[in-house]
C-alpha cells in the first residue's frame, strides 16, 4: 500500500517490525514532499513529526562518495600490487592491476548503461560491491599464480605457455565451483533480499563472474606474451596449498 503513495522508482524499505519505514526516490521539491508525505499518511495513517525526516542528497555528497569510493578502490588496489609485486614480480602484480581494472570497469560499465536506460541510481553499497569483487578477483588470481609457479618449480624446462596452459588445466575446475556456489546465494539475494539490495547483489553478481573470467582467460594468455617466469627466486619458494 506504500508503494501505492510513492513515484514509480521510489524504493520502499519497512523498519522496526513494520513501525516505520525508508523511502529513497529521485529529488522532490518542497512541495512535492509536502504533497508526497500526505499521500503516505493517507495510506500508513499519522506519521510521528519528531520522527519524520526529509534527507536530500545533493551534487556535493554525490560527490564526497565518488572520491571516497575512488580513494577506497585506490587503496586496495595499491595494496594489491604491494602484495603481488613482494610475492611474486612485477610484472605479475601489474597483470593483476589490469585484471582489477578489467572487472570493476565492465560492472561500472553496465550500471552506467543500466542507469542511462533504466534509471537505476548507485549508493554507497556499489562501492562496497566493488571493493568485494575486487577482492574476490584477486583470490582468485593468486591461486592461478601459485599453480603457475609450482609448474615452473616442478617442470622448468617446460616453456611458460606449456607451464601456464598446465596452471589454468588444474584451476579451471576449482574456479568454476567457488564461483557457482557464491554465485547461487547471490542469485537467492537478487530474488528476495529486496528493493533496498537488489542492485548491490547484482552488482557482485556480474562482478564476482567476470572476475572468475579474467582469473582464467584474461590474466594467464598475457603472460607468455610478456616473458612471465618468474625470477628463479620467486620460482623456488614454497607453494600455498
Amino acid at each position: 500500500q506504500v508503494q501505492d503513495a510513492l513515484p514509480a522508482a521510489a524504493v520502499v524499505q519497512l523498519l522496526d517490525d513494520g513501525q516505520a519505514v525508508s523511502v529513497r526516490s529521485s529529488a522532490l521539491s518542497p512541495a512535492d514532499s509536502g504533497a508526497f508525505v500526505d499521500a503516505l499518511e493517507q495510506v500508513a495513517g499519522p506519521l510521528i513529526a519528531t520522527d519524520t525526516q526529509i534527507n536530500t542528497i545533493g551534487p556535493v555528497l554525490g560527490k564526497q562518495l565518488l572520491t571516497s569510493s575512488v580513494l577506497a578502490l585506490t587503496v586496495s588496489f595499491a595494496a594489491v600490487a604491494l602484495y603481488i609485486s613482494a610475492r611474486y614480480a612485477r610484472l605479475y602484480a601489474a597483470l593483476a592491476l589490469l585484471a582489477l581494472a578489467h572487472d570493476v570497469l565492465i560492472t561500472s560499465g553496465l550500471f552506467a548503461w543500466l542507469g542511462l536506460f533504466a534509471g537505476v541510481e548507485v549508493n554507497s553499497l556499489f562501492a562496497v560491491a566493488l571493493l568485494t569483487l575486487a577482492g574476490y578477483s584477486v583470490n582468485d588470481t593468486v591461486v592461478v599464480f601459485d599453480r603457475i609457479r609450482e609448474q615452473q618449480r616442478l617442470l622448468p624446462d617446460l616453456s611458460v605457455e606449456d607451464q601456464v596452459d598446465r596452471a589454468v588445466d588444474g584451476t579451471l575446475t576449482r574456479s568454476i565451483y567457488t564461483s557457482l556456489s557464491t554465485e547461487i546465494p547471490i542469485l537467492a539475494l537478487i530474488l528476495f533480499g529486496g528493493a533496498s539490495l537488489q542492485w548491490f547483489a547484482v552488482a557482485l553478481f556480474v562482478g564476482i563472474a567476470v572476475g572468475a573470467w579474467s582469473s582464467v582467460a584474461v590474466v594467464p594468455p598475457l603472460l607468455p606474451l610478456m616473458g612471465g617466469r618468474l625470477p628463479q627466486r620467486a620460482a623456488s619458494s614454497g607453494v600455498v596449498a
